[in-house]
């Protein structure tokens, strides 16, 4: 009868070492898994690895593509997409929701892409300019009062060192500027889109490509009479 019960407790004590171990699973190496992870990869017990994940690699012809004939795809299955059927080669993954492979990644850019923008075309994201094409409207708008002559005068004529920051407006105090006041610039061109007046301000927009530097800008504004 002892002998049934030690059997029955070394049984029981095994069963619950098979528990644990397939809650968590490592391939690799001879160290336990780590605790946040279900499954575990790494090709030695270094703390640093020389082996990467190769993921299923498969031809995504659509988006709405069943891997399996017969087997739904499973939401969040994650797979290598090795052509460009669904805009470009990378990580995709089945979104369940919409019955539809989504890019895990954006598409990738080289040094030629700075400035440009990433939009939507429906189906993935694509690198555009930063500005859309030109449109040129036929109409035109006509008046019928003459053309009359406009006096301005000077307001502010003054040079400042301006630090530009990638993308970011730039904001600078100037107590004799007021709205509707007309205000150029006379530097770097290249690094500002565009000057606006604001009430004892100025706001400069730089361009899209402008890295952080600084430069000193001269600023004349205008008044009309």
């Amino acid at each position: 009868m002892k002998k049934v019960l030690f059997l029955m407790f070394l049984l029981f004590l095994i069963g619950l070492g098979t528990a644990d171990v397939n809650a968590q699973v490592r391939i690799g190496g001879n160290a336990a898994p780590n605790g946040a992870a279900v499954l575990d990869l790494n090709a030695t017990d270094a703390a640093t690895g020389t082996k990467g994940l190769a993921l299923p690699r498969v031809n995504l012809t659509s988006d709405t593509m069943t891997l399996t004939t017969g087997v739904s795809n499973l939401n969040g299955m994650l797979v290598y997409n090795t052509t460009s059927n669904l805009g470009f080669r990378g990580l995709y993954y089945w979104n369940g929701p919409y019955s539809k492979w989504v890019a895990s990644s954006f598409p990738y850019t080289s040094p030629a892409d700075s400035g440009k923008i990433l939009v939507s075309n429906g189906k993935t994201w694509v690198v555009v300019a930063n500005y859309p094409a030109t449109i040129i409207n036929r109409d035109s708008i006509k008046t019928s009062q003459p053309l009359a002559p406009v006096s301005t005068y000077l307001v502010l004529d003054t040079s400042v060192a301006v630090t530009f920051d990638f993308m970011n407006r730039i904001q600078i105090y100037a107590n004799a500027v007021r709205l509707g006041d007309l205000c150029i610039t006379n530097g770097p061109q290249a690094s500002i889109s565009s000057v606006f007046a604001g009430q004892n301000n100025l706001v400069i927009i730089p361009t899209s490509t402008q890295a952080t530097l600084t430069y000193l800008i001269r600023f004349k504004c205008y008044r009309m009479m």
